[in-house]
């Protein structure tokens, strides 16, 4: 799929009433599906596969949606095991995987444990104006840590791609160390002004140290989806006023939730959890075994 289309897309997908909430994200397939990404469907159904972003020759099928969705998700799945592929059925529930397997019945499908995509841990959605607030016992973690910072040696300002990109570059290579780590940060600045993403940067003293980018939905009171929210670690404190900022803002331009998404990691799972989630969600990926 060209990005070109990607505005089609979210209107396709502002109608799929998922509990998940990146499953209504032209956004998040895009950034996903880097490598490649296409759309199946027919007058009833449709479901997005894409190239896996870190592992070579496997392909992620998510979650169909529509009327006959399942029946539609059986077809795709044998017509891409028939390429040679690997497969994975990715951000599904168990529900899914059953009836999938019912409609497949020659077919063996193993849960695993997602280590290498975002949903390893569950899916947390946030209230903007409850972590704006941080009032409770519940958000003492985060007062703590913002607590360490001078607020007067931070600006925060809206991320322009142009503008901001350098700054961004710098944030994730000194936060990660690692060049090929780049590549999804790239292709956020690449996808603003073509789908639904804005974003704030964080200057410490004058120097680029933090960074959020989400994407908004169409009119206000929605949700938004996160897909970055990077602080230095070397400046306490940071990676929680990032989160913090991004929630003020969206509260002021009265979006009520966003979702922070899974995590790959226990620690970073336990960071969103310290932010006092409103909703999570449990996601699985699942295996074709082959045969």
């Amino acid at each position: 799929m060209r990005d070109a289309g990607l505005g089609a897309l979210q209107r396709l997908l502002d109608g799929n009433p998922s509990a998940d909430p990146y499953q209504a994200s032209a956004a998040y397939f895009a950034l996903t599906g880097r490598d490649g990404l296409w759309l199946a469907g027919d007058d009833e159904a449709a479901l997005l596969v894409c190239r896996h972003p870190h592992l070579a020759d496997e392909l992620v099928v998510f979650p169909p949606f529509g009327r006959g969705s399942i029946e539609l998700l059986a077809r795709t799945i044998e017509d891409l095991s028939a390429g040679g592929a690997g497969l994975t059925l990715g951000r599904a529930t168990a529900p899914l995987a059953d009836a999938l397997g019912s409609a497949l019945p020659g077919r063996s499908w193993q849960r695993r444990r997602e280590s290498l995509l975002d949903w390893g841990y569950p899916v947390h959605v946030l209230d903007t104006a409850k972590v704006a607030a941080h009032r409770g016992r519940g958000f003492q973690p985060l007062r703590t840590d913002l607590h360490k910072i001078d607020r007067g040696s931070v600006e925060a300002v809206d991320l322009d791609p142009v503008r901001h990109g350098a700054a961004v570059r710098e944030i994730v290579r000194r936060w990660r160390h690692a060049p090929e780590m780049l590549a999804p940060y790239e292709r956020l600045l690449e996808l603003f002004g073509r789908v639904r993403l804005a974003g704030r940067v964080i200057l410490h003293r004058g120097a680029p140290a933090g960074f959020a980018i989400w994407d908004e939905p169409a009119g206000q009171r929605g949700r938004a989806n996160a897909f970055a929210h990077i602080g230095l670690h070397e400046i306490v404190g940071m990676p929680r006023l990032v989160v913090l900022d991004m929630a003020e803002t969206l509260c002021r331009r009265g979006i009520a939730e966003v979702c922070v998404g899974g995590s790959e990691t226990a620690g970073l799972d336990l960071f969103k959890r310290q932010l006092r989630p409103v909703r999570s969600v449990q996601l699985d990926s699942w295996q074709l075994v082959p045969g």
